[in-house]
């Protein structure tokens, strides 16, 4: 049989994509629906495409995939529409997906984990006022975000405390009506009080959850909640991943971001995922052009040939757990201790956190620390 010309199968290509651009045009109701073909059952090259026309504005759809990514206020965090989710889909598909839509803010990006960096520097060195203006500057000139919300919830509770958590969270409530940012905002104030301990805030998030209730809704919103406020990452399955970032696609880029180089590493250091899975998932992630330590120790996992424009981190899943279950028994001193042992492994927010709260519940000397030398 004669194959067809590349010429011929160009043209035809065109063709089916002209019909199918009329078609939504002629159906703009049920725009939701094409969306979701669009996003499913496209190729990379063809996403692509349309991605563009609907960056541009000259393609509908605007609304369902960037309306919310750059937040100027906190009501902006949850204004982008949600693409309906395919059950029979796959991991990768959702993760190329969102890798296209983060190509258009790879500056935005930049400057965010540049002011993110310089955050969480100061946080732990003590200089609470100058990460609360930092987390401005990051609201101001990236975006506001669900991230941004609990930090800046944290450094008022290491700042002032308690009074001044709660008067945040006054702050917020006075701000937005939307429910999904007042309810994030409660427990990630409830997460950060000094003086509430990780199984109390499990057994508070545990009741608001019924294993009878089997509704696409319920799990979107279960899946997504155990993930942004449970420290371990090792119950989430491919389906439940799926949903997760499904849905941070509607919340702001800042979000979205994390979300997705989370869901990326959980992926990467789980043995329920083949070696093929993991090198391609990482493949699509190379194409996001940002410095961030996370994304550079994936890729020399799976890309070793990318080592000389990497750098190896000490950090690991494994002893990230360590610290967490000593933490959560009450062993803080111990916490402190290894921490302190592993000295290259401050740039990773969890253990920040854990170090700060650690020496603020047994009045330890911030100053002692020794990781506050390698800054």
């Amino acid at each position: 049989m004669k194959k067809k010309s590349t010429k011929k199968v160009n043209k035809e290509h065109r063709n089916n994509i002209n019909v199918f651009k009329q078609k939504v045009l002629s159906d703009l109701k049920n725009i939701d629906k094409y969306l979701v073909t669009i996003k499913y059952d496209f190729n990379i090259k063809q996403k692509s495409e349309f991605l563009n026309l609907i960056y541009s504005k000259t393609f509908p759809g605007y609304q369902y995939i960037y309306k919310g990514l750059l937040s100027k206020s906190l009501n902006d965090i949850t204004s982008t529409k949600y693409i309906p989710f395919k059950n029979n889909g796959d991991l990768k598909t959702e993760i190329e997906w969102i890798v296209l839509i983060l190509k258009e803010y790879e500056v935005e990006l930049q400057e965010y984990l540049r002011l993110k960096n310089k955050y969480e520097h100061q946080l732990l060195e003590g200089k609470f006022g100058d990460a609360q203006e930092t987390l401005q500057n990051i609201n101001k000139n990236v975006s506001y975000s669900l991230w941004g919300i609990e930090q800046m919830l944290v450094s008022c509770e290491l700042y002032h405390g308690f009074e001044d958590n709660k008067r945040k969270l006054s702050e917020i409530a006075d701000e937005t009506n939307k429910y999904i940012i007042l309810f994030m905002s409660q427990y990630y104030s409830y997460k950060a009080e000094i003086d509430s301990t990780y199984s109390n805030f499990i057994h508070s998030l545990s009741q608001l959850f019924d294993d009878k209730n089997e509704s696409f809704r319920y799990l979107l919103y279960k899946d997504y909640l155990e993930f942004q406020f449970k420290l371990f990452d090792d119950n989430f399955d491919e389906k439940s991943l799926r949903r997760i970032l499904s849905l941070s696609t509607t919340y702001s880029l800042i979000d979205l971001y994390e979300n997705l180089i989370r869901i990326c590493s959980i992926v990467v250091s789980s043995d329920l995922y083949s070696y093929e899975l993991k090198r391609d998932i990482i493949s699509i992630l190379m194409n996001i052009n940002t410095n961030d330590h996370r994304k550079e120790n994936m890729i020399i996992i799976y890309y070793p040939e990318n080592l000389s424009l990497t750098r190896l981190n000490a950090e690991s899943s494994r002893f990230t757990e360590l610290v967490i279950e000593e933490y959560t028994t009450g062993n803080y001193k111990k916490c402190i201790d290894l921490i302190s042992e592993n000295g290259e492994v401050y740039d990773c927010f969890e253990l920040i956190e854990v170090l700060i709260k650690s020496a603020l519940y047994i009045d330890y000397d911030i100053n002692n620390f020794s990781c506050t030398n390698s800054f």
